[in-house]
């Protein structure tokens, strides 16, 4: 039986929202058996530019290369043959369309360079699934899109930002709680910045942290993320152990923007700890790994950076706060029932469906 393969080029947003879309091209290759074409380079926001493909992203400058293998089947972009063919000066997929079957979830034509619609709150993908009570009460009535296709290649353009454990339905809770497993141990940043991270964990000890975003969401979430800067310490109020470090991690460049917070708190940030300027990856990880490890973590609402952190303490065991953050509080749900059954599935909200067993 010859190999068949899934590829997808990930969605043009910032890294966690194309972590998302490595987490469920990797959710569809298990799911399916399709082996797992790798990107070798991809356009990510604040790490280059659209169409210069010398900036692109190499995943593997953040990602652990060796542990994504261990747990996915996967070949190398360049490894395949058909793949070879494809490409152009701004692009690497360009061609795709004219050998794999491309999955758009739009009522327009495939677009080569851009944009694609990524899958709706209303649309789900399967795999060889029955009529059974466990599919009606995952996939309701939304939309499904068959992945048992004959096709050597299937593709997803840019169009993969998505919560595996929403969009992705595996017909039994046990071969979900294998792929939440999977996803777990296999997507992780790089050996090294953990022991990075480790010199400021010994020194900052019994702590707790925040996640406040900033950046281009004083654009985009102009209201909120201005509230969020200007009333800070009366959102954290009460809220933490003001005896505790507080670790803060933030794309925020001004820092006195947190300066009403040293009179009542031992503040840190990820360059107290290091005697040379840290890069854009080192910077990446440790603000993901140090928050991981606190007491308490409050994030900010929007924020896929601050949901990564709350997944990465959610497959750690760690007290879980992906329901309240700085600037958010949802009700909490009963987690004997699906979470998309109780309120309405938005993107902007992650469920601990994304790390716990059934």
């Amino acid at each position: 039986m010859h190999d068949k393969y899934i590829s997808f080029d990930p969605w043009w947003g910032g890294w966690n929202n194309q972590r998302m879309s490595y987490e469920t091209a990797a959710a569809i290759s298990i799911l399916t058996g399709r082996k797992l074409v790798l990107p070798y380079k991809h356009y990510c926001l604040f790490f280059g530019w659209h169409e210069n493909k010398s900036s692109f992203l190499d995943p593997w400058r953040i990602l652990d290369r060796e542990l994504f293998f261990k747990e996915f089947n996967c070949i190398d972009f360049f490894d395949v043959p058909e793949y070879n063919k494809l490409g152009n000066k701004v692009h690497y997929f360009h061609g795709i369309d004219k050998i794999a079957k491309c999955y758009l979830f739009q009522d327009y034509p495939y677009n080569d360079w851009g944009f694609n619609k990524d899958p709706s709150s209303g649309e789900v993908l399967v795999y060889r699934v029955e009529n059974s009570k466990d599919f009606r009460d995952f996939c309701g009535d939304r939309k499904v899109y068959n992945l048992d296709v004959p096709d050597k290649f299937i593709h997803f353009p840019r169009n993969l930002f998505a919560h595996y454990y929403f969009h992705v339905y595996g017909p039994n809770k046990f071969i979900r709680n294998a792929i939440r497993e999977r996803i777990g141990r296999g997507i992780k940043f790089r050996k090294e910045y953990y022991s990075l991270s480790n010199k400021a964990l010994l020194e900052l000890g019994d702590f707790n942290a925040i996640h406040v975003r900033s950046g281009d969401f004083n654009q985009v979430h102009k209201e909120d993320t201005s509230s969020l800067l200007n009333d800070l310490k009366q959102m954290l109020e009460g809220r933490l152990d003001k005896s505790k470090p507080l670790y803060i991690a933030t794309d925020e460049k001004d820092r006195s923007y947190f300066d009403t917070l040293k009179s009542e708190y031992k503040v840190f940030f990820r360059e107290t700890f290091f005697d040379f300027v840290l890069d854009e990856y080192e910077s990446l990880a440790l603000d993901h790994i140090i928050p991981s490890e606190a007491d308490i973590f409050l994030g900010t609402k929007w924020s896929t950076f601050t949901d990564a952190i709350n997944c990465m303490r959610g497959f750690a065991g760690k007290k879980d706060f992906s329901r309240q953050g700085i600037n958010f509080n949802y009700p909490p749900l009963d987690k004997n029932i699906i979470p998309w059954n109780q309120e309405d599935y938005t993107w902007q909200k992650i469920y601990h469906s994304h790390w716990t067993a059934e």
